[in-house]
């Protein structure tokens, strides 16, 4: 994108309300400037998410012996203690939908909120959603793809995905070089476009290989509430609210 998409603040807000907690105490930055709210306590984060029956079990790690808490706006907050290495594995109740998170855990009186928002489908899926750096699929293999493409109305676009680690990329968009990149030593990528007009759009990826994925990019109009999620072709496509009335769109790619 040619600027981040804004901070999650209403989004944090919703959330956190259900948590109980204040989006200017907790959020990633206040963190930063604040060392008695969080100080050198690394963020939660999932690593793993898998259906048992119904029921999507979310594995993860937080700092060792906290209590990890899981909230969606207006629901009843979930709470897991991760053991003496730090891991944490909380099974959420069946739904029919996709279901939004946040994410944070409180250590000794100090709290620290995950960076980004927790999406969990009821396949399984786990997602988060983050600002300005494009989306992380969690899971899914290593094999070099395209797993999430971000998008708002003022045109910025953000291609993520996997890669051979530590890997040039040079990223096309209908068929035409675009932006660079570099996978991370785990094979992750975002990829900032500088814009990306509305309309059927093709984009590939060249590193070690090519690979790519066709979406649509369509204007996005305000959700109901703090989102909405529907299938957009083969893609599920999140609409999510941004602080100050704005929007911000996540394809989840097919075989992500």
């Amino acid at each position: 994108m040619t600027r981040p998409p804004p901070v999650l603040a209403v989004l944090a807000a919703l959330i956190l309300s259900a948590c109980g907690g204040d989006p200017r105490q907790d959020s990633p930055a206040a963190v930063e400037r604040n060392p008695n709210v969080a100080g050198y306590l690394a963020p939660p984060s999932v690593t793993l998410a898998s259906l048992d029956g119904r029921a999507v079990v979310l594995r993860g790690v937080a700092p060792p012996g906290s209590r990890v808490r899981l909230a969606a706006p207006g629901g009843t907050p979930l709470f897991a203690d991760t053991d003496r290495r730090g891991a944490w594995t909380l099974p959420l109740p069946p739904a029919s939908g996709p279901r939004l998170f946040g994410l944070s855990a409180i250590s000794e009186g100090r709290a620290v909120q995950a960076k980004g928002y927790l999406l969990v489908t009821a396949s399984g899926r786990a997602v988060l959603l983050r600002s300005g750096a494009g989306a992380v699929v969690i899971g899914g293999g290593s094999a070099p793809r395209l797993t999430a493409v971000d998008f708002d109305n003022a045109g910025g676009m953000t291609v993520s995905g996997r890669a051979e680690p530590e890997t040039d990329l040079n990223l096309r968009l209908d068929g035409r070089q675009r932006a660079e990149g570099r996978s991370d030593a785990e094979g992750r990528f975002a990829i900032a476009l500088p814009e990306a007009p509305p309309g059927r759009r093709t984009i590939e990826v060249l590193g070690r290989g090519v690979f790519g994925a066709e979406v649509v990019i369509a204007p996005i109009a305000a959700p109901s509430g703090a989102f909405r999620a529907y299938m957009a072709g083969p893609h599920l496509r999140v609409d999510w609210r941004t602080p100050g009335g704005g929007l911000q769109s996540t394809l989840i790619l097919k075989g992500a």
